[in-house]
């Protein structure tokens, strides 16, 4: 069982999460660690927070193309 440094959480239809993203990457390149890449929908995690608000129609489309990605992403290469 290898040892984890980061555990990172991202979502790939978050810009926040992909601007982290490359900054780990750019820490690696300084100093390596193991990185744990592992996948979140944000959407799922506020769905609880975000029931019985009034979304808009773009916002609603985001989230769908964000899990979207997140398939193709765990399906990976």
């Amino acid at each position: 069982m290898r040892t984890v440094d980061v555990e990172f959480f991202w979502d790939p239809g978050c810009p926040w999460s992909w601007i982290t993203s490359r900054w780990v990457v750019n820490v690696l390149a300084e100093k390596p660690m193991n990185v744990d890449w592992r996948f979140i929908s944000l959407n799922m995690v506020n769905e609880e927070k975000n029931a019985g608000k009034e979304l808009s129609a773009d916002y609603e489309r985001g989230l769908t193309r964000g899990l979207g990605l997140l398939r193709v992403a765990a399906d990976g290469p």
